[in-house]
């Protein structure tokens, strides 16, 4: 197994990322401006994790012209790096497809239900939900930690609902319908 970015290497770089922010006066308004456009993201651990992603992963900058972290990454990027990680990092709502080995760990094996992507996670990232239940999601970023196994971000979320998940697939399905790719 070839060992590169680790999780918390790459949340380094998000504090990293997020300190430039603040150090610049446009780009602070910019985050002040979108914070309190979510409230709950102030006073929830869970929300400002989400929000940070939001920010430093996807949102256009309007200062930068781009996301911070399109903006501010290296012109040459190793592979295997951090920078090269967190820049692959994929969105998605995950659906659980089971559990296998891989290279002596138990892995859990997810599809984002837009893409049809899969990643392997590490099996702990359950927390004590049930692995048998089709009605639990994860909706969240990811990022490669090694050839194998991908890391949530803090921002992920489990979501459990009975019919949970046959009802984003429709949803889905029905957005796909009315604006095919």
């Amino acid at each position: 197994m070839q060992r590169s970015a680790t999780i918390a290497d790459i949340l380094s770089l998000l504090d990293e990322l997020e300190g430039k922010v603040h150090q610049d006066s446009r780009l602070e308004a910019e985050w002040e401006a979108a914070l309190s456009e979510q409230p709950t993201a102030a006073v929830r651990s869970d929300e400002a994790a989400r929000f940070r992603e939001w920010f430093l992963l996807e949102r256009d900058s309007e200062h930068l012209g781009a996301p911070p972290v399109q903006a501010f990454a290296p012109q040459e990027i190793e592979d295997d790096s951090s920078w090269a990680r967190l820049l692959d990092n994929f969105l998605g709502i995950f659906r659980l497809e089971g559990t296998r080995r891989v290279e002596g760990r138990e892995v859990l094996d997810v599809a984002d239900l837009w893409s049809g992507r899969t990643a392997h996670l590490p099996l702990d990232i359950l927390s004590g939900a049930s692995i048998d239940s089709e009605d639990l999601l994860l909706v969240g970023r990811l990022v490669l930690a090694d050839d194998e196994i991908h890391l949530p971000l803090p921002g992920l979320r489990l979501a459990h609902a009975p019919g949970l998940a046959r009802a984003v697939e429709a949803d889905l399905a029905l957005a796909r319908h009315h604006q095919p790719r």
